[in-house]
């Protein structure tokens, strides 16, 4: 019988009191990110494209008012994945925050969302990408 585990401990290596318990990425909760997500995703890619567009053509360099467009598009694309990418990510795949209290209250996903430093907040997302990606035998036995 194949037994599956469908969550792991994943320690903070900022602040080794914290540690978070996260679901293993599987199909169905990609699935249900990337629909959380897919009203961001698209415009994402809007934007992507603009910014695309507003490259110089090689051998030409940008004047600054096309490096100021471009460069705000750019932080529109920042903001979207902060704001909204991101979030739905620990949503999805963080059940719990272990060894962190927010105001003297043991943290949630929820508080850990609106008040977590923002080092604490980007490594929790990290860690997450980390999970997704291929170790170096899944890597071989993909190819």
């Amino acid at each position: 019988m194949k037994k599956l585990v469908t969550t792991t401990n994943l320690q903070s290596k900022l602040y080794p009191e914290v540690s978070y318990k996260v679901r293993t990425l599987s199909e169905g909760r990609r699935q249900q990110v990337m629909a959380s997500v897919a009203d961001a995703t698209y415009t994402m890619y809007e934007l992507v494209g603009k910014a695309n567009a507003l490259l110089p053509v090689e051998g030409e360099t940008l004047d600054s008012e096309t490096q100021w467009k471009r460069t705000a598009l750019i932080d529109q694309i920042n903001e979207i994945t902060s704001r909204e990418i991101w979030p739905a990510w620990i949503r999805t795949y963080v059940v719990s925050i272990d060894g962190l209290d927010i105001d003297g209250t043991p943290a949630t996903v929820d508080t850990f969302l609106s008040d977590a430093p923002t080092d604490l907040f980007a490594e929790c997302v990290n860690l997450i990408k980390g999970q997704a990606e291929l170790s170096p035998e899944e890597k071989k036995l993909s190819e």
